[in-house]
């Protein structure tokens, strides 16, 4: 007689009973086996969030929650000097993209987006 049992993870477990020549089995056995299995690793990359068309102080506060940098394109002849005066208009890497954390990620702003 033959049993098998799939355990998981591609383990499976035969037992043969009724060997004419093995010793009898006084009663029935029970056998346990525990299989130890590691979880994977995480994934040390986290996706850029949307950010086309949030102001870049938002945005901002988006890429710190994502553990990720910002690098600023645009902002005009003097630059950005107040945040919630711009929108981001495009990213690079491009929203969804998965990255490495700390990856700078460069975000164009201009007043508004066309």
């Amino acid at each position: 007689m033959a049993a098998a049992a799939a355990l998981g993870a591609g383990v499976t477990v035969a037992l043969v009973a009724g060997d004419p020549e093995a010793p009898a089995l006084p009663a029935p056995v029970a056998v346990t086996v525990t299989v130890a299995t590691t979880a994977p690793a995480p994934d040390p990359r986290v996706a850029v969030p949307a950010l086309v068309g949030v102001r870049l102080d938002e945005a901002t506060a988006l890429l710190e929650a994502s553990a990720l940098e910002r690098r600023i394109d645009g902002g005009g002849l003097l630059g950005v000097l107040d945040d919630s005066g711009w929108v981001v208009c495009a990213t690079t890497p491009a929203t969804g993209a998965r990255v490495p954390v700390g990856t700078t990620v460069v975000v164009r702003v201009e007043r508004s987006c066309a």
